[in-house]
């Protein structure tokens, strides 16, 4: 059996899968406060997958499909899930340096 490359609807389809998972533990963290809250890795994890998800997006070839997905991606708040939870300067940096990139997709169309 060999490999076959991502094509854009198995990477639009991972994308959405990782967004759901960013929104459960988000659930988690904001229905276990108190717990979450001196756990940096609970945080991290959001930002670090978040930045997997904008990974994602620079892989598709179909401009059509990329706006598509960048347009969910704001529309569900993951954008500002995975920028809340960016608590590392270099973290924040990364996410800062794809932003304009990825906002540009947003109304285009």
């Amino acid at each position: 059996m060999s490999h076959k490359p991502d094509n854009d609807d198995t990477l639009m389809r991972s994308a959405r899968h990782y967004m759901k998972i960013l929104e459960m533990l988000e659930a988690i963290n904001q229905r276990y406060p108190d717990k979450v809250r001196h756990i940096a890795a609970c945080r991290w994890q959001i930002a670090k997958e978040g930045l997997g998800i904008i990974h994602t997006f620079d892989s598709m070839k179909d401009e059509s499909k990329k706006h598509v997905i960048i347009n969910e991606f704001f529309d569900r708040g993951i954008w500002r899930l995975i920028w809340k939870n960016a608590c590392t300067f270099r973290l924040r940096w990364r996410l800062g340096r794809r932003y304009l990139r990825i906002k540009r997709y947003r109304h285009a169309g």
